[in-house]
């Protein structure tokens, strides 16, 4: 480990190395609660929206909401949950899709009909 940061030192520099250190580490891609539903935790989804976490959330990439999403990712156990506690199923993405077209173009007939 001492020979790595001695390596890093001399390559880059201490000044470098220090001020890379205490900047903010910039999040790329979907917020973690995406990946929770992609991932089918509906105790990770769940304990984050009764925290208070939205419950139509976008992403900002391609606006999809955890709705969408856990339609996509063929969670409907995750689905159902966010129907029955609210999520506005009319809310479109970037592109328009709604959670409609993901649950008719998965198969998902049970979230389309109550869609």
């Amino acid at each position: 480990m001492l020979v790595m940061i001695a390596s890093l030192v001399l390559t880059y520099g201490l000044t470098f190395l220090l001020n890379a250190w205490r900047q903010p580490v910039q999040m790329q891609g979907p917020p973690p609660i995406f990946w929770a539903i992609k991932n089918g935790d509906i105790a990770a989804v769940k304990a984050h929206i009764l925290a208070g976490g939205n419950i139509n959330e976008q992403e900002p990439t391609y606006g999809w909401t955890l709705l969408i999403c856990a339609l996509a990712a063929r969670q409907l156990e995750i689905a159902l949950w966010l129907i029955g506690n609210r999520a506005d199923v009319r809310i479109a993405s970037h592109n328009g899709t709604t959670a409609l077209h993901v649950a008719a173009e998965t198969g998902n007939v049970v979230a389309a009909a109550i869609s």
